[in-house]
């Protein structure tokens, strides 16, 4: 195999070992004549994600080499040398496009072309951080850190497509009872008693969840693929979701993952 991978471990003994030991064996059961070459992917027009291997809910990613019409005028969907569907490459989902659809744009699954570069140079002059702050703010950011995108190239006014609302679904009996459970927890203590009441993001465990929602920077995700395995690489935190495609059993419900247990096929 040609090319390398890099792989930031951020220290975590107690977590990170059997990430880099089950990512060390994806690249060493790669086919001894496999030659793989890093392709860029653009962040928006998009395919439908294939099978169980990639959830997204977003329909705006697509392979840039896929955008370049062979000379016969057709594309063909690339495959690996083992003939799966081939998804390596680094992706980038960036889009100001929100996950649900706002109460305004209720009934309404598209915008118009115009009402997408109206929205654009909108969201640029609001959330620019160029601009001077106001008394007594520090800042963040200048804009040379942030990648947040545009409206997705497919146009919807959400990144949820079912329902066709675009709403998140009501809690299930169960959910409800889980997050009256967290509020009841959190009632009567303070969020700086201890660094467990601090969220997860802050504290460096994890920062996006499964699937992934697009933020305001960090939006990369390697993908590497093998005929037993996929692993997905994030940019943030650089967790790595390992995703084996040799049929096994899901690990037992007392064994909880932060990324789950994905299973492809």
């Amino acid at each position: 195999m040609n090319g390398q991978f890099e792989l930031c471990d951020k220290g975590n003994n107690n977590q990170t070992p059997g990430v880099v030991q089950g990512f060390i064996r994806i690249i060493q059961e790669m086919p001894k004549n496999m030659e793989f070459q890093e392709t860029k992917y653009l962040a928006h027009p998009s395919p439908r994600t294939v099978g169980s291997i990639l959830l997204v809910l977003t329909l705006a990613w697509l392979p840039a080499r896929a955008q370049s019409p062979s000379t016969t005028g057709t594309w063909n969907s690339p495959t690996t040398l083992w003939g799966d569907p081939d998804l390596q490459g680094i992706w980038n989902n960036s889009t100001t496009t929100p996950l649900e659809r706002p109460a305004e744009l209720a009934g309404k699954e598209f915008f118009t072309e115009t009402e997408v570069v109206e929205r654009d140079d909108e969201v640029f002059r609001t959330r620019n951080t160029d601009r001077t702050p106001r008394a007594g703010d520090p800042g963040t950011y200048n804009e040379h850190w942030w990648e947040r995108g545009t409206t997705a190239k497919n146009q919807r006014t959400s990144l949820i497509i079912d329902p066709p609302d675009g709403k998140l679904p009501p809690l299930s009996v169960e959910g409800k009872q889980r997050a009256e459970t967290l509020n009841e927890r959190r009632r009567g203590s303070n969020e700086f008693d201890s660094h467990e009441d601090r969220p997860l993001t802050e504290r460096c465990i994890i920062y996006r969840g499964i699937p992934p929602i697009p933020t305001g920077y960090s939006n990369n995700y390697r993908v590497l693929q093998t005929p037993s395995y996929v692993a997905i690489l994030q940019e943030h935190i650089h967790d790595v979701r390992i995703i084996p495609l040799d049929g096994r059993s899901h690990i037992g419900p007392n064994i909880k993952q932060w990324l789950g247990d994905s299973r492809g096929r």
